[in-house]
């Protein structure tokens, strides 16, 4: 009956450390995603981002060639968000506004998630006369 008790107490470890090493290899195989694949996967996401605001809108206000811009990018390795970016979107005709969104990467899902929507107005880029 003891050789039970141990085998089962030896069996509890074994579990254990097979969960703990799964779980580890987990987290280290997301955490360990490449810049590039992470970058593609944003990308992914900004093409689709930029299409649902074009066609939400009416055609008479969106500009003939909407864009974004990537304004800002880092990576933090150690981090629950192991990358973070800021984007602006131009789609409206005279570029009288863009829309920021904040963009992060969770590690764990392996997946960008969105969690800032701004729109801002765009500065006067009207250049005064010299000769008034």
């Amino acid at each position: 009956m003891l050789r039970e008790g141990r085998l089962h107490f030896t069996t509890g470890w074994v579990l254990l450390a097979a969960l703990a090493l799964l779980c580890a290899g987990a987290a280290g195989g997301c955490a360990g995603e490449s810049d590039e694949l992470v970058r593609r996967k944003l990308e992914v996401i900004l093409a689709d981002d930029l299409a649902s605001v074009v066609m939400e809108l009416p055609a008479a206000s969106v500009r003939d060639s909407a864009y974004y811009r990537v304004t800002d990018y880092r990576r933090f390795p150690r981090a629950r968000y192991t990358a973070l970016a800021v984007v602006e979107f131009y789609f409206l005709k005279g570029d009288v506004a863009k829309m920021v969104r904040k963009y992060r990467y969770h590690k764990w899902y392996g997946q960008w998630e969105r969690y800032v929507n701004e729109y801002r107005l765009t500065q006067d880029t009207v250049v005064p006369d010299a000769n008034p």
